[in-house]
């Protein structure tokens, strides 16, 4: 599926139904809630999994991405009504698409608690960009402190947080872990962390194997992280360290901060124990296990909290990276407050030679524009492998002349 599509009638792009098992189109679930759709196959695998093979199971959810462009917010109304004291419609109903999400972490812990796997399971929660944060384009997240929104290298766009549950770490308590880590660290980290294999076996990767760390919070493995290098845009942005260099600029008005702390408008408790006041499947299942170690989920959210100056200090807008690179002590500085660059060339300048070895070896982008034949309308309203024989069809209002893909 498309990152943008709806919740319920499961259309995006052109118009036209683009939900499926494997590559068959699911033409009966019109109407239904994506995120219900999604636990319901996930439940199922679990269900039916040969308990003597292990499980990788891998859910991606729609929420809590915008729906369409149309009505980016989508939920059940029973969830909406749930949420009243939240005076903004908007943000009643990301709260709304957040609790169907949470529902659905629920279920599918329940689900591996009855088929007794969870003794033996690694349960990975992990986002994948900052909020959009701009009303004016769907988006109703905030990413405060942080700066920056979706789509750019600022820490509002790719500071994002993860949580690892699992009977194999062993811990007395639950830790926070602060250690440089990139996406392409997941894959060497589950193959041979968790699972024991070779490395080599991943050929030549970026990734590193963070599960040591991750078990005894020793210091990461990694060092450096290439965030951004948009040619389209010409930004880029590199952590090296405790240093952050930013580079370019979208120009697209998303340099600031974005979205408040989420309590201007809230009227109800501040404090975090109302979390759990209606209960928690996987709060009681884990009680019932003796694996509760959240004893005091504030202390455990304080500490995860970013705190930054507030007001923005002055000098947080001398930065302009569209005139020269900005550098920041991320360590310190998280909100990108403080451009260190005129005190620290050398360190710029490192900076900026790694970059320009990435970008030495960068393969240009590809997009491609799209194919009228794939339009769903020569398709009775449906997402196909167009090319493929038993969809091919050119249909009488495809323009030849728009089409840029080969068919080999």
């Amino acid at each position: 599926m498309n990152g943008l599509s709806d919740y319920n009638c499961l259309v995006a792009g052109f118009f036209g139904l683009d939900f499926h098992n494997g590559t068959t189109p699911v033409t009966n679930a019109q109407g239904r809630y994506a995120t219900h759709l999604f636990t319901e196959a996930a439940e199922d695998i679990i269900n039916n999994h040969d308990l003597s093979k292990p499980l990788f199971l891998y859910l991606a959810h729609l929420a809590v991405h915008a729906g369409n462009p149309y009505q980016s917010m989508q939920a059940p109304s029973e969830d909406i009504d749930q949420f009243k004291y939240i005076d903004d419609i908007n943000r009643r109903i990301h709260a709304a698409i957040v609790s169907v999400m949470d529902q659905s972490v629920g279920a599918v812990f329940e689900a591996l608690n009855k088929r007794d796997m969870l003794n033996n399971t690694i349960f990975m929660f992990i986002s994948d960009n900052g909020a959009d944060a701009n009303a004016a384009r769907g988006g109703f997240g905030t990413n405060y402190p942080l700066r920056g929104n979706k789509y750019t290298q600022w820490e509002g766009g790719i500071h994002v947080p993860a949580a690892i549950w699992s009977p194999l770490l062993k811990l007395d308590k639950p830790r926070v872990s602060h250690q440089l880590m990139h996406v392409s660290d997941w894959l060497p980290t589950i193959y041979s962390g968790i699972l024991g294999g070779n490395i080599s076996d991943l050929g030549l990767i970026d990734g590193h194997d963070m599960w040591q760390s991750l078990l005894d919070g020793s210091p990461s493995p990694r060092t450096d992280v290439m965030q951004n290098l948009d040619p389209i845009f010409e930004t880029a942005a590199f952590r090296l360290g405790d240093w952050k260099l930013v580079n370019g600029s979208r120009l697209d008005g998303f340099d600031d901060w974005f979205g408040d702390s989420g309590l201007e408008h809230f009227d109800g408790p501040t404090n975090y124990e109302w979390v759990f006041k209606n209960g928690s499947i996987v709060g009681d299942i884990l009680t019932e296990m003796g694996m509760w170690i959240a004893d005091n989920p504030n202390e455990i959210y304080n500490e995860l909290r970013i705190t930054c100056e507030q007001p923005r200090p002055d000098t947080a807008y001398n930065c302009d990276p569209i005139k020269k690179p900005c550098l920041f002590n991320i360590t310190e500085d998280p909100c990108e407050y403080n451009d260190l660059a005129g005190e620290n060339p050398e360190i710029v300048e490192q900076i900026m030679e790694m970059i320009m070895k990435y970008q030495a070896v960068s393969v240009e982008p590809q997009k491609k524009l799209p194919d009228p034949r794939a339009d769903p309308m020569c398709h009775h309203f449906q997402y196909v492998p167009w090319l493929e024989p038993e969809f091919y069809n050119e249909c009488n209002f495809s323009k030849k002349e728009n089409i840029t893909i080969n068919i080999y």
